[in-house]
């Protein structure tokens, strides 16, 4: 079937380092930017009638339809149902996996913020609270929980249970030292809105019981969130000097991102001056 690829073209190879880019990476916007900078271009299609398709840079939603297209994997897809196919997969089940689940996480984390479906954030609120134990033992329960959606429960979580569910994040937090769990709960603590409370938890980043690439994980959210990124600015330039005592001297660079969520020209061009010094 000439529809179907062959793992040697040089399409297989655009196919493969896309899915490698948005496993890497997890959002569409960034791999479009990225794969328009490697230079990856669309199959061209030539037509009976001369006309020709293609070779353009991938847009967003070509490259969402890729990601979920199941003929790379050697399997071919008819309405609602998924069939062994009788081509050759070229790219391999683990990576197919990992896309998918990062994929469900944003949608999940798309329904339950922006759109903020409430009775999809009740669930995860239901989650979040068996997950973490809170108001019964205390514990973690990671068997409790989908792992691919539990960080954007425990997120949701934060907001609609409060500064309680907050404090008792952290006082799970020194008891595991499991990267992928602190991962998640500094990430949902990242993500608190209050302002005396988010005040309080960007302090963590001086925290000793705080590793090195922990402190992104409290400094993004709240660099990016509209509710909390005015005061965040303010207090990064207030305390660069102790931050980048944080972090070793070769991620400096990754600081810059804490100014990039600003999309006036005046701020910009503020942001620009202070990381021009």
């Amino acid at each position: 079937d000439p529809s179907t690829p062959d793992p040697s073209t040089p399409e297989a190879k655009t196919v493969a380092a896309i899915l490698h880019r948005y496993d890497h990476l997890g959002c569409l916007n960034a791999v479009m930017r990225k794969t328009t900078k490697m230079g990856l271009r669309s199959k061209w299609h030539h037509f009976k009638s001369g006309r020709t398709q293609g070779g353009n840079p991938f847009s967003r939603g070509q490259i969402y339809a890729l990601l979920r297209n199941p003929i790379y994997i050697g399997k071919i897809r008819h309405k609602t149902n998924v069939w062994d196919g009788q081509h050759e997969a070229i790219i391999d089940s683990e990576l197919w996996d990992r896309v998918q689940a990062r994929l469900q996480a944003a949608l999940v984390e798309l329904l339950a913020e922006p759109a903020n479906q409430a009775e999809l954030r009740a669930e995860l609120v239901r989650m979040a609270r068996t997950y973490s134990g809170y108001g019964t033992d205390n514990k973690l329960h990671p068997g409790a929980a989908n792992p691919i959606i539990i960080g954007t429960a425990l997120a949701v979580a934060v907001n609609e249970l409060g500064d309680g569910f907050v404090d008792h994040l952290l006082q799970l937090l020194p008891g595991s030292t499991d990267a992928v769990v602190r991962g998640r709960i500094l990430g949902a603590i990242g993500r608190t809105r209050n302002p005396d409370k988010a005040a309080e938890i960007r302090e963590l980043v001086f925290s000793v019981e705080l590793r090195d690439n922990e402190i992104y994980s409290i400094l993004f959210p709240q660099a990016f969130m509209e509710e909390t990124r005015d005061a965040t600015w303010q207090w990064f330039q207030q305390n660069i000097d102790r931050i980048l005592k944080r972090v070793p001297e070769h991620r400096w660079g990754r600081m810059t991102a804490v100014g990039g969520a600003f999309c006036s020209a005046e701020k910009r061009a503020e942001v620009e001056t202070f990381f021009g010094k």
